[in-house]
């Protein structure tokens, strides 16, 4: 929704500067002394600085009004002067040219693209609008049609992206479908959390291999954390055993986390989210020894 809003906007906006650049070609004024043109008139390079911002503040997800209606302002100044002219010069015959009145037509695209805000189609979704944090875990269980697709959950340590989250810490990403979000749920101080990035505010999901600088024996401690986050997602904070049962947990489990008795792999992924929260553009990297590729492309595919 967004995405089409942007390209109706800037559309517009092109069909406006298409329509000024026409109007540059020949005079907008003739008289028995001689003839003007567009470029005659100070009016005329405010408007082409309100243009190029507003262009540029729509490709950015920024809002462009503003910068619109100065624009749309500098019609009626370029009006006000051609009136004044005729009104004073009563010495001199004037005769409008067709360009004027196509640069005037280019102020009708302009106010047509002020109908496509980005921000208020943001606001009108308010799930959209904000990064949620909760330190209630209490969701569904994230289950389709009886299974529990393996695909949805991703094992990751944080790089950077959130204040007050250590360096480093446990985070389990899941693609939550139900909300229409990707969940990162972590332990900070033996208290779960969950923070929510939803799905239309991402612009980009990347991951790139690289080299672990040394191997490492996982701990006992380290799977217990894991445990403990994929059964809050999993189901909900309910008891274990009254939704799945302790065989059917271990299966996904083990399936998404190595034993803690085996070496870690060699090489890990870096993997970059980059988001619009409140019109700023923000991200966050993790890494992952699993190949993220499926994960990712559930997110795409949605």
């Amino acid at each position: 929704m967004k995405s089409k809003s942007k390209y109706f906007k800037l559309l517009f906006i092109v069909i406006a500067v298409i329509l000024i650049i026409i109007s540059l070609t020949g005079n907008i004024i003739t008289t028995n002394e001689g003839s003007l043109s567009i470029f005659t008139f100070e009016s005329f390079y405010v408007n082409v600085v309100a243009i190029i911002v507003a262009i540029y503040s729509t490709i950015r997800n920024k809002n462009a009004n503003i910068s619109i209606i100065i624009s749309l302002f500098t019609y009626l100044w370029t009006y006000y002067l051609v009136n004044q002219m005729v009104t004073y010069l009563t010495e001199f015959k004037f005769v409008f040219q067709p360009n004027l009145y196509i640069y005037y037509s280019s102020a009708l695209f302009l106010i047509i693209s002020l109908f496509f805000n980005i921000k208020n189609i943001e606001s009108s979704e308010p799930q959209n609008k904000s990064l949620t944090n909760s330190s209630n875990i209490n969701s569904e269980p994230l289950t389709y049609d009886g299974n529990i697709d393996k695909n949805n959950f991703l094992f990751t340590n944080l790089i950077l992206g959130f204040k007050g989250i250590p360096y480093y810490t446990t985070i389990l990403l899941v693609n939550n479908i139900p909300d229409k979000t990707v969940d990162l749920i972590y332990t900070v101080s033996n208290n779960k959390q969950i923070k929510k990035i939803p799905l239309d505010a991402i612009r980009n999901i990347t991951y790139r291999d690289k080299v672990k600088v040394s191997n490492s024996m996982k701990k006992v401690e380290e799977n217990e954390t894991k445990s403990a986050l994929l059964s809050a997602v999993v189901f909900g904070g309910n008891p274990l055993m009254q939704l799945a049962g302790n065989s059917g947990f271990n299966t996904l489990f083990n399936t998404l986390s190595n034993n803690y008795d085996k070496v870690n792999y060699n090489v890990e992924y870096e993997i970059k989210i980059e988001y619009i929260i409140d019109n700023e553009l923000q991200k966050v990297v993790v890494d992952s020894e699993n190949n993220p590729e499926l994960f990712i492309n559930q997110i795409l595919n949605k």
